[in-house]
């Protein structure tokens, strides 16, 4: 066990360095900032004498009119009930998350495409170890990522005159624990399949059934949609990281004992992707 974590450490250091002496790491924060700034301005040129009115701003007047005509204004209203921080905080996170998981993919299949994988496995570390520093790179990555997002959004906020309400750090915290655990899923993708390509389209399938069958349970519009939606998230919500950030958004009208089971099942979901990672690798020597 020594062994195998020191291996670990190692290499999370080599794949942590290699992500921070490269731009895509730094241009995904940017894009983030951008997007959360563009959220939190378009929130502002809609205020007028009345409070929120995205009617004075063009982009957020066809946000408005396309979300309440699918998921109805409630909710609509419920996004913004304390400022843009919500959405842009979501926003925010969301390039981060897309390069986070595509370089996983990307990096894992390049080394095991030329045998740096084998090199490893065959050496001083095990399946396990690999996965394991793999994972923890990420969240290495996610957690700077979150608090940069959150000394920005602060920043932001004080030059405006606005205030960074709950809803603000619940919806970095639901974003934080998606992004670690479809990284988890990405990296078990990126394990049992044979090449870049099929990794990432693996990736993008789990993530598109996820998002989906969550949204569908918000429609308003389509009643066949939604029930069908309903079906399907009672049979999958319980390895669904989109449901159980879900859940972490929700934490201030949720008992605590549901935010506390939130937490817990994106932790397994995470946990059993590493584990059925890992193992698959020492099951098959990694030569395919």
């Amino acid at each position: 066990m020594k062994a195998r974590l020191h291996a670990a450490r190692v290499i999370c250091k080599r794949q942590c360095f290699a992500v921070l002496i490269s731009p895509g790491y730094y241009l995904s924060l940017s894009m983030g900032m951008i997007l959360s700034y563009l959220v939190i301005r378009g929130f502002i040129h809609s205020i007028d004498s009345n409070g929120f009115n995205p009617e004075l701003s063009s982009s957020f007047d066809l946000i408005a009119r396309s979300f309440t005509g699918l998921f109805g204004s409630a909710l609509f209203r419920r996004i913004f009930s304390q400022g843009p921080f919500l959405l842009s905080g979501i926003a925010g996170f969301l390039p981060i998350t897309v390069f986070i998981t595509m370089n996983m993919v990307g990096r894992l299949g390049f080394e095991k495409n030329v045998g740096a994988v084998d090199l490893v496995l065959f050496g001083p570390a095990d399946g396990f170890s690999y996965v394991i520093a793999s994972m923890v790179r990420d969240i290495f990555l996610y957690m700077g990522a979150f608090f940069i997002l959150i000394l920005y959004s602060a920043f932001i906020a004080v030059t405006h005159n606005l205030v960074l309400g709950p809803d603000f750090f619940l919806a970095l915290t639901a974003s934080l624990f998606f992004g670690i655990v479809f990284s988890a899923y990405t990296c078990l993708c990126a394990v049992v399949t044979n090449s870049t390509t099929s990794g990432v389209v693996l990736c993008i399938l789990i993530a598109f059934v996820f998002m989906l069958i969550q949204t569908g349970t918000y429609l308003i519009s389509g009643q066949y949609v939604h029930t069908l939606s309903l079906v399907f998230s009672l049979a999958l919500r319980w390895v669904s990281p989109v449901y159980y950030s879900g859940l972490i958004l929700n934490a201030q009208s949720n008992p605590a004992a549901v935010t506390v089971l939130a937490v817990i099942g994106n932790i397994g979901i995470a946990g059993t992707a590493v584990f059925l990672g890992g193992l698959y690798f020492n099951k098959t020597g990694e030569r395919t």
